[in-house]
């Protein structure tokens, strides 16, 4: 049985945030109140801006147009490559049926069309290994059922405060960290605990060991699985005392 990770589309992998603040800047009055990503998601409470926003949405084209988020799609291909079956999960607004139908014309466009896509109005119902989403209610909604669960939540303006012992936030600079999370949560066996953070090499991804002279090899238990066993690294100390590490022929350094 497939390994099946799941993605959410409008914000973590298509950025529609940014498609609906340029249209709706094209249509604003000049006594309008300013749109701006921090600002738009409380300013759809208002009936006329609703009313705008489901205007935009409704466009044949508009959702299909959405451009890829890169850091998402980032963690999409890193996903692919530990080997799981990335799904996608999206949540199908009942108002627009044509939205159903692009979000799929998008997932086949820069996705290809291999992938298994959900098109749903509960996600908590959808299984899956972890869950890449960048709204808390839909990553709560699914956490509920699957306490060993790992979720991964891009950072936004909407979400910066939220916080779950599950969930590692993801802000395009701590790439390394989720890709480490995704290997763990990949390699856990049903009923064991979740891990975030490798208990053998507390998140580094390689560990010193000691023979004739000190070395670097690839953790055993969280390294690039594309790593050969026992694969070695170059390291050195910088001028504040911290190891840094880099994959290469191995150069042992001496024990004085």
């Amino acid at each position: 049985m497939p390994t099946i990770g799941l993605f959410d589309l409008d914000g973590s992998l298509a950025n529609h945030d940014e498609a609906l603040l340029r249209d709706i800047s094209k249509i604003a009055a000049p006594n309008d109140n300013v749109v701006t990503g921090e600002n738009f998601w409380k300013l759809d409470e208002l009936p006329y801006m609703k009313a705008r926003f489901d205007l935009i949405r409704n466009q044949p084209g508009w959702w299909l147009s959405l451009n890829p988020i890169e850091k998402g799609m980032k963690i999409f291909h890193a996903a692919k490559e530990i080997g799981f079956c990335c799904n996608v999960l999206t949540k199908g607004p009942k108002s627009k049926p044509l939205a159903w139908k692009e979000k799929l014309e998008w997932c086949h466009k820069y996705l290809g069309d291999e992938h298994h896509v959900h098109v749903t109005m509960n996600k908590g119902i959808v299984y899956g290994k972890f869950l890449y989403d960048d709204y808390p209610d839909y990553m709560t909604a699914w956490l509920e059922h699957r306490p060993r669960g790992l979720g991964i939540m891009p950072v936004t303006e909407s979400n910066k405060d939220f916080n779950h012992p599950n969930v590692i936030k993801y802000d395009g600079d701590n790439y390394e960290e989720v890709v480490t999370a995704l290997r763990l949560c990949y390699k856990r066996k049903t009923g064991e605990p979740l891990e975030l953070r490798c208990s053998e090499c507390n998140g580094k991804g390689w560990k010193f060991v000691v023979c004739y002279a000190l070395g670097v090899i690839s953790c055993p238990k969280c390294g690039d699985p594309n790593d050969k066993p026992g694969q070695t690294y170059n390291w050195h100390y910088d001028e504040n005392g911290i190891v840094v590490v880099k994959k290469g022929p191995y150069v042992p350094k001496s024990i004085k």
